[in-house]
């Protein structure tokens, strides 16, 4: 999701305020809204303005950002007094805006701003007042997002219960419409948030009924994320959490030999990581050793892999040693990094044999 700087909001502010055609008490009115000045919003509408009145600014190229009503603005400055001011006024609680960036193309509910903040009480609102926990928006990926992946995006596992409850889908169709998969979204943005909270959310998601072969942009599932884990990147998912949800999902019923939009599975993405445990888990659930791939099987795959992490391995033994401090601990450290994958590399042969991998020639 699209989340502009502190600097950038105040710009799009002043331009929105010097390219508005609005009238002036409509113009207020949004404003209001946006700021969380309830008392103007009060004196406004008792004036006249229309609750349903529109933005109709988008100030460049890129961050178009279109057509909001007074109700989004209040929803997702999690505005509650505002909110319930405009629910009385009869606004449209399912009204949708337009663009907002080239890869998120809009027509976000009120509901979908409200599930970005943790003010459940506005979801709530919202909610009896009829907005609809299944509403999709539209993207470049053609997967419509629901209100429940945005809470789960940043985190907000009240709102997300709240929605689960509601009756949001929680695979990746509704109706004909195809939607990003709520497993999928929590494992694509797991180095937003820490580990222990990827973790409740996903288990959340399983015991409430979550599709596990629910799929995301490019067909992929929870397993490639969780599957494809850096082993080597601190910042991403810790491996031990990313394989003790790898192998819930795949008893939950994940299929191991999902193929995605490349034609690759769970399987070489966690070869591609050089993920031991993961390999394992994957085969016990029933995933092809032999499965030819691109480059060959994953036997074919690793074996270029140890032979590259030797060759590099040696190139770095060999290295002088810089005079620079920071330069020799960042050789040093590259050697520990590329000892941690052969030794990896290693272990996925053992494991890979003992299933009866193969080598594309053999």
């Amino acid at each position: 999701m699209f989340k502009a700087s502190p600097k950038l909001m105040e710009k799009l502010e002043a331009e929105s305020k010097s390219s508005s055609t609005l009238p002036p008490d409509q113009r207020a009115f949004l404003d209001a809204a946006r700021t969380g000045d309830a008392q103007r919003v009060r004196e406004l509408l008792a004036k006249g303005v229309p609750a349903d009145v529109r933005e109709d600014f988008a100030p460049n190229e890129y961050y178009e950002q279109s057509e909001q009503t007074a109700l989004m603005y209040a929803a997702a400055g999690g505005h509650l007094e505002i909110v319930q001011l405009l629910l009385k006024a009869g606004v449209d609680v399912k009204a949708i805006d337009k663009m907002r960036s080239r890869e998120w193309g809009g027509e976000q509910t009120a509901l979908h701003y409200a599930a970005c903040q943790p003010n459940i009480a506005i979801v709530e609102e919202l909610l009896s007042a009829g907005a609809d926990p299944n509403a999709l928006t539209k993207n470049i990926q053609n997967r419509g997002h629901t209100p429940l992946n945005y809470a789960l995006q940043k985190g907000h596992r009240d709102v997300a219960q709240l929605l689960i409850k509601c009756g949001t889908n929680l695979g990746s169709k509704i109706g004909r419409k195809q939607a990003a998969s709520p497993l999928w979204v929590v494992v694509q943005y797991r180095m937003d948030l820490p580990g222990e909270i990827i973790r409740d959310l996903f288990l959340l998601l399983l015991e409430a009924g979550a599709d596990p072969n629910g799929a995301g942009d490019a067909n992929q599932t929870a397993a490639f994320g969780l599957a494809g884990t850096d082993v080597d990147n601190p910042k991403d998912l810790p491996v031990e959490i990313a394989n003790e949800l790898l192998e819930k999902l795949l008893k939950a019923g994940a299929r191991p030999d999902w193929l995605n939009d490349f034609e690759s599975t769970p399987l070489e993405c966690a070869l591609i990581r050089k993920n031991p445990p993961a390999i394992k888990l994957l085969l016990e659930a029933g995933a092809d050793v032999n499965r030819v791939y691109k480059r060959g099987t994953v036997l074919d795959i690793n074996k270029r892999d140890i032979e590259l992490c030797e060759q590099e391995l040696q190139r770095l033994k060999t290295s002088p040693v810089p005079d620079d401090e920071k330069k020799a601990e960042r050789l040093k450290q590259a050697q520990i990094t590329f000892e941690g994958k052969l030794r990896r590399c290693k272990e996925i042969s053992e494991i890979l044999h003992k299933f009866g991998a193969k080598q594309k020639s053999g």
